[in-house]
């Protein structure tokens, strides 16, 4: 047994351009599917994953061992259209996310969704997102702790992969936050 990831983190990285390889909405960036041993991802860029998300935080299956204790925050989403920017899904449990920027998910989508979600404790607070039907939809398992808002960041050229934002109120959000 090689054991559980325990207080890991992923920080100031540009991660980004999955390529399609497997069946619809399932190449992410990040698959986050192992224990309750928590970690961190901060400050990041997640970018460009036609087929899947930037995070997706859950096991496999709905019979596997809750997945969780992960704190997402200062992270600039964009591009993600498989079919969101984030998802939790089955047993993801105790995970905090905020002061992300997330834009442009899938069509007519949200920026954080879920999938067959029986975990508890998640919660999405404080968060910034654009071109897209809502930062999230409150459910079961996934709770909005508020401060939610969908605000243009007016990213400087998003085309050319610049997310450094023109709009002051956004400033305190995502990878650029002071």
């Amino acid at each position: 047994n090689a054991g559980v990831p325990d207080n890991w983190s992923i920080d100031h990285n540009y991660i980004h351009d999955t390529v399609n390889t497997h069946g619809s909405n399932q190449d992410h960036l990040i698959y986050l599917n192992a224990g309750m041993g928590g970690g961190i991802i901060e400050r990041n860029i997640f970018a460009h994953s036609p087929n899947g998300r930037g995070v997706k935080i859950g096991p496999p299956s709905s019979s596997t061992t809750p997945i969780g204790n992960v704190t997402i925050r200062y992270n600039t989403f964009y591009d993600n259209l498989g079919p969101s920017n984030l998802q939790m899904s089955y047993g993801s449990t105790d995970n905090q996310i905020y002061r992300n920027i997330m834009v442009l998910p899938g069509a007519n989508k949200t920026n954080i969704t879920t999938l067959n979600l029986n975990g508890s404790g998640n919660v999405v607070h404080d968060n910034i997102g654009w071109s897209s039907t809502g930062v999230l939809t409150a459910e079961a398992g996934l709770s909005d702790g508020g401060g939610n808002s969908l605000v243009d960041p007016q990213f400087v050229d998003a085309a050319n992969n610049d997310f450094h934002t023109n709009n002051p109120a956004v400033a305190a959000y995502g990878r650029y936050a002071p």
